[in-house]
């Protein structure tokens, strides 16, 4: 799985690298609009299948037919929805080709929704070597189409295809590598279906939090959603190459510190590990925004370059995001966290349809300063008012990577001042160079970062539970 992740890192990087040059703005800002709807359908129609069948005692054939012909129903429900969305979202962004590229989507929700149980039956089996082919196959297959498709015909089409076969293929060989077909449909007990509906209604909010600014963009025009649609992009990939390896164990790893000791030191340790993955990339962002962009995306994707800075003060908040979600779900505090779920959707749109009166831009730092000042406050006081982690835990946690960035961040600032090279490769790799062995040198000096970054705080708490 390890494999798989990094083969989905390094897919995102070279479609980031090589698409939006055969690809221009506008047409990744059709893709975004249709999509925004789409992820938060296709989060809707899992309905937190994978957790339920993760979490059954036990699951017989009767209950598999079961919980596959829910996921085709949840899909055949979703997909309907999203298709008759189509005209009003074509309408609301003023792109008529949206409609139809819509309505494809909707297909799609409705053939990856056939082969979703299965994966999530592999899952509860830890057959993690099948799940790894369909997920790492699926990405091979995925990018070797994108790429083709945006060769030939260099448009919004070329994204569409891949999100097809994407869908197709995944479903085909998830269906042969479980190696059984349903049964006729029925409905069967023990399936704990509002668990479900929490859990989705949680990633939807949350999703719709993190991806707001497309909808508050709805009068930009393509061009301009475009630009927004790949600084989110950089936003987000934080998150799922860095973030999501640590608060994937995250929960179980918490959930066996009973001792509140145990816990408060278990919880800093996964914390600094987390914190060193993400903070000094963030403070150093802002420095090389214009480099990064100009470099991997070419000079037409320039106008994305300050969007990309403001998100630099998101990346943050949703850093510590992903701990707090992890910590109030450990203390069984899953209520108070979707309540706030709710509250943090308000706030951050609110932030993003201020922004949007000045364009794109106000987008990205309205929805970074209200995240930043508004939501990571809150966010610190909701986890600290009860439990083993106050906020001096969380201070502790955070100070050696926001000394290791606060280093990177000057020592690229100051190579950038008296350089007096212009925006290219040349600056990038000096300027981040600079910054990279700014970081390596106080990771290796200050004794609790570097212990962070090799998780031996993590190993010491497991091994003081023993």
């Amino acid at each position: 799985m390890l494999a798989t992740r990094v083969l989905s890192v390094i897919s995102t990087a070279v479609s980031i690298a090589i698409l939006p040059r055969l690809i221009p703005p506008a047409d990744f800002g059709i893709w975004a609009m249709a999509t925004l709807a789409f992820g938060a359908l296709t989060i809707l129609r899992q309905f937190g299948l994978v957790a339920s069948i993760a979490q059954a005692s036990a699951i017989t054939p009767r209950q598999q037919d079961a919980y596959f012909w829910m996921s085709a129903w949840l899909s055949l429900g979703s997909a309907a929805l999203l298709a008759a969305l189509a005209p009003l979202l074509a309408r609301l962004y003023g792109a008529p080709l949206l409609q139809p590229i819509t309505w494809i989507l909707a297909g799609v929700l409705v053939v990856e929704g056939l082969g979703f149980a299965q994966t999530a039956f592999l899952r509860r089996e830890l057959r993690y070597d099948k799940v790894a082919f369909i997920e790492g196959s699926g990405t091979l297959v995925t990018l070797t189409t994108l790429v083709t498709c945006a060769w030939l015909w260099g448009d919004v089409w070329a994204l569409l295809a891949g999100q097809v076969v994407y869908g197709i293929w995944t479903t085909l060989v998830a269906t042969v590598a479980f190696g059984r077909l349903p049964g006729r449909p029925r409905r069967e007990a023990g399936m704990d279906l509002r668990f479900g509906l929490h859990l989705a209604s949680y990633n939807v909010v949350t999703y719709l939090a993190n991806n707001i600014g497309l909808l508050a963009g709805f009068r930009l025009g393509a061009m301009q959603v475009g630009f927004l649609n790949r600084a989110l992009q950089f936003f987000h990939i934080t998150y799922t190459a860095l973030l999501m390896p640590v608060t994937d164990v995250a929960l179980s790893f918490l959930c066996r510190l009973r001792v509140e000791d145990d816990y408060r030191r278990g919880y800093v340790a996964m914390a600094r590990r987390a914190w060193m993955l993400v903070l000094p990339l963030a403070l150093v962002l802002p420095i090389i925004a214009d480099d990064l962009i100009l470099c991997l995306l070419g000079r037409a994707w320039l106008p994305a370059a300050p969007l990309l800075a403001w998100f630099s003060l998101a990346i943050i908040t949703r850093g510590f995001a992903s701990l707090f979600a992890q910590l109030l779900t450990s203390q069984g505090r899953g209520a108070e966290l979707h309540r706030w779920a709710m509250v943090d959707l308000a706030l951050r749109a609110g932030g993003a349809f201020a922004g949007a009166a000045f364009g794109a831009l106000g987008i990205a730092a309205g929805f970074s300063l209200v995240s930043f000042f508004v939501t990571l406050p809150a966010m610190l006081w909701i986890a600290g008012r009860s439990g083993p982690v106050q906020l001096g835990e969380q201070l502790e946690a955070v100070w050696p990577a926001a000394a290791v960035g606060a280093l990177a961040a000057l020592a690229a600032g100051g190579v950038l001042e008296i350089s007096g090279l212009g925006a290219g490769w040349a600056r990038f790799v000096l300027v981040g160079g600079a910054a990279a062995a700014a970081g390596a040198g106080a990771t290796f000096l200050i004794r609790p970062a570097r212990y962070a970054l090799l998780g031996s705080g993590i190993s010491e708490a497991l091994r003081a539970r023993q």
